[in-house]
């Protein structure tokens, strides 16, 4: 095998795995844009939401968390007619919500990266799967982290979004044993 099965020959989802998948994020911004990414993606495809992801950095000003802080209620109703976007309201306005708690933590002192980091002792959970039907949908660890989060406000933030959102930065490594992208 040269990559997890999910990739499915895709190009988009292929350069995505090699690059970016699964590599430790400690920025901020970068955090929250794949945070919203997974909030847009919920139900949908990752590949719909990576086609879309130039579109929806120009719309989230490129997911500076004080930048869509401060986003409108016109602006989100201006985002749901643009058929360039995931036009769904709840996810549009999760993305606002969820950069507004997080400019709050930060104002508190706290980072985003600070926040999930912390849960792991700021390493990375090395699993060594052997076949993609071992990785679980959601842990321990994601449904704490979800919890925390809608403790502190977050929405659309549930385990199994946690998840894939952990393994994406880089805090859980889910690349199959096998699997060229693995980071080690």
């Amino acid at each position: 095998m040269d990559s997890c099965p999910w990739v499915l020959n895709k190009a988009n989802l292929a350069k995505f795995h090699e690059e970016e998948w699964g590599h430790p994020v400690h920025d901020d911004n970068k955090l929250f844009e794949f945070l919203s990414l997974s909030v847009l993606a919920a139900g949908l495809s990752y590949e719909t939401v990576l086609d879309k992801r130039d579109d929806l950095r120009l719309a989230f000003h490129d997911f500076e968390i004080d930048e869509v802080a401060q986003m409108s209620t016109e602006e989100v109703e201006e985002l749901l007619s643009d058929k360039r976007m995931i036009r769904n309201k709840r996810k549009i306005s999760a993305v606002v919500c969820n950069a507004r708690v997080s400019r709050e933590m930060r104002a508190n002192g706290q980072t985003l990266d600070d926040f999930l980091w912390s849960y792991t002792g700021f390493r990375t959970i090395d699993n060594k799967w052997l076949h993609a039907e071992m990785i679980p949908e959601q842990t321990l660890l994601s449904r704490k982290i979800s919890d925390e989060m809608h403790e502190r406000g977050f929405v659309m933030v549930g385990p199994v979004l946690i998840y894939s959102f952990l393994e994406t930065v880089g805090i859980v490594n889910d690349h199959l044993i096998d699997c060229q992208a693995r980071i080690s």
